[in-house]
């Protein structure tokens, strides 16, 4: 599994247990990079109700995402995707640069 594969990568880097905190980044690295931009939040969230047939977009970042983007050694303060409108009314994940535009 791709996950797995790239943690084990990441705990080759020398310092990646030298002290708690570098572990729980490279935890975190391997289960929220390349997971977390607006186009794999809009896939990984997408969810069917037959009943209605309607395609809704949850509007709640994953925990792996909101653990990576919130670790101490992280910054990505301005630059996280932003959820536009509601789940129920068409919502969707924008890149925090288009998010004013995807708001007109």
């Amino acid at each position: 599994d791709t996950i797995r594969a790239r943690g084990n990568f990441l705990k080759l880097c020398p310092v990646a247990n030298q002290t708690p905190e570098m572990s729980l980044l490279v935890n975190a690295m391997a289960n929220g990079a390349g997971r977390c931009d607006a186009a794999s939040l809009n896939v990984t969230l997408l969810s069917w109700t037959w009943d209605t047939e309607t395609v809704l977009i949850g509007n709640r970042m994953p925990g792996y995402c909101a653990v990576y983007a919130g670790h101490a050694y992280t910054d990505f303060s301005g630059t996280q995707p932003r959820y536009v409108g509601t789940p129920e009314r068409g919502g969707y994940w924008a890149e925090a640069n288009d998010y004013d535009r995807a708001q007109a």
